[in-house]
């Protein structure tokens, strides 16, 4: 199994994954719960995946309930998994609620696209 991700996910991901932080915060909300080797996504080889025969478009929407969310668009099947980019219900929930510009702008750029299913979360 290979886990990619954009240039900027993955570039958030190697700061999580520093010693320090490791250290300092993730064990310590998750003790004994962390392997010693997480993993790493690797940086994507183009703008989409294939997965059988498919092709999944991540699209970046900014700063949602996190910095560099992403949704992933599957253009044949007229999908988008947005997770909580076009949930509605994350908004008044959002530790990160200040940051509502933000997130009202990734919806936005999701409804640019030919969209019949949209998958919250």
């Amino acid at each position: 199994m290979r886990a990619v991700a954009t240039a900027s996910v993955v570039g958030r991901m190697a700061g999580q994954l520093e010693p320090e932080m490791m250290d300092c915060f993730w064990r310590r909300l998750f003790p004994g719960q962390i392997s010693d080797d997480p993993g790493m996504a690797e940086g994507l080889d183009g703008a989409s995946i294939e997965l059988e025969g498919y092709a999944l478009i991540p699209i970046a929407t900014g700063f949602t309930d996190t910095a560099d969310s992403t949704s992933l668009h599957v253009p044949s099947l007229g999908l988008i998994a947005a997770g909580d980019v076009s949930s509605t219900a994350s908004i008044p929930t959002s530790a990160r609620a200040t940051r509502r510009h933000g997130w009202s702008g990734s919806t936005r750029s999701n409804g640019e696209t030919r969209v019949g299913t949209r998958v919250s979360g």
